[in-house]
């Protein structure tokens, strides 16, 4: 109402200069329609023109504080639009950010992404494809405007600082992916997040060689490298392109191909734990195509006879609406290293 009333006031007053102009050069001076309109307009804006016809020392003394008023007038009312503008701004970051922390106080077995650059966008959709939850943590500006665009909850900040990881709920968070451009800020991620959670699964990106054992020592649980992984990719779809086709439609997920990957931790209610995988294979197109005990030996197309343990993951391959049954939220660590050894 404040903002408005200021608004409505500038516009009167600048109605009211103009007015004046145009009626003393209109009505005083005898000037016509367009001299007084064409005299109101180049004094009001200050561009300077020389004068259209020769004033009397009367309007002289009138135009000096026509041009005073007509430049404060302008000058107010394009203060009140930028005080404006800002003040809408402000309102809406800070309702902006009070949605964001009540999202963020709300979240529990949750993942973190540091970094939306390339890699962090990509396991972002990757998440959501799942239907998890997560919160990207990015501190430059037209990258935010990114996460925002896609819908993610976002919380703009350091990921290197702990105060950032602990308003990401990093004490409740399932896992954490450190995906920062710069490898020795994944590193003090990854150092952080492990001290604050100890129990947190950590996956890394690393652009060199050298970083990967430098991570590891931070205690990440996965040191990945995009471009390893994209060699890797390129090799095989010119090896094996077959494998290549079959992987990647099984990666895409259900939708479009029918059949995804699910991995299940075998816990105790878990309804694969203790079965054989032959009745587990009998389950409507699912099938066990590898099995990481927890012993830490990994079973690849394992024999039908082999039993399912509690604490074994299992990767399983199927329908998703048959997968729904048989899937949990399993242990990160242990998902990794399958799917790293497989």
């Amino acid at each position: 109402m404040f903002l408005k009333s200021h608004k409505v006031r500038g516009a009167i007053a600048l109605l009211l200069v103009l007015s004046s102009g145009f009626l003393w050069y209109f009505l005083y001076e005898g000037w016509s329609v367009i001299d007084a309109a064409y005299m109101v307009v180049v004094t009001i804006t200050t561009v300077g023109y020389e004068e259209v016809h020769p004033l009397s020392t009367a309007s002289r003394v009138f135009n000096s504080f026509f041009m005073l008023a007509g430049v404060g007038v302008v000058l107010y009312i394009l203060t009140e639009v930028v005080r404006s503008f800002v003040e809408e701004q402000m309102l809406t970051n800070f309702l902006r950010r009070r949605r964001m922390e009540g999202r963020l106080s709300g979240l529990s077995d949750h993942f973190i992404i540091c970094g939306f650059g390339r890699v962090g966008r990509e396991v972002a959709r990757q998440l959501e494809r799942e239907d998890v939850e997560f919160v990207v943590i990015e501190m430059e500006q037209e990258l935010v405007a990114h996460v925002i665009e896609d819908g993610h909850a976002v919380l703009v900040g350091d990921a290197t600082q702990d105060a950032t990881l602990y308003q990401a709920g990093i004490e409740r968070a399932r896992g954490l992916m450190a995906a920062v451009g710069n490898d020795s800020d994944n590193v003090f991620v990854t150092l952080s997040a492990r001290r604050i959670n100890p129990d947190i699964k950590i996956v890394a990106r690393s652009t060199s060689p050298e970083t990967v054992h430098k991570l590891e020592i931070a205690g990440a649980d996965r040191v990945v490298s995009p471009f390893e992984i994209a060699g890797r990719r390129m090799a095989m779809a010119v090896l094996r392109p077959l494998a290549a086709d079959v992987f990647d439609s099984l990666a895409r997920g259900s939708e479009e191909y029918g059949r995804r990957i699910a991995e299940v931790l075998a816990t105790g209610d878990s309804p694969i734990a203790n079965r054989m995988v032959r009745d587990i294979n009998s389950d409507e197109g699912v099938r066990v195509i590898a099995i990481l005990k927890k012993d830490g030996d990994l079973l690849v197309t394992p024999p039908f006879e082999t039993e399912v343990e509690v604490g074994d993951s299992v990767m399983l391959v199927g329908p998703d609406e048959h997968l729904g049954r048989l899937e949990g939220r399993g242990d990160l660590a242990g998902r990794a290293d399958l799917a790293g050894r497989a």
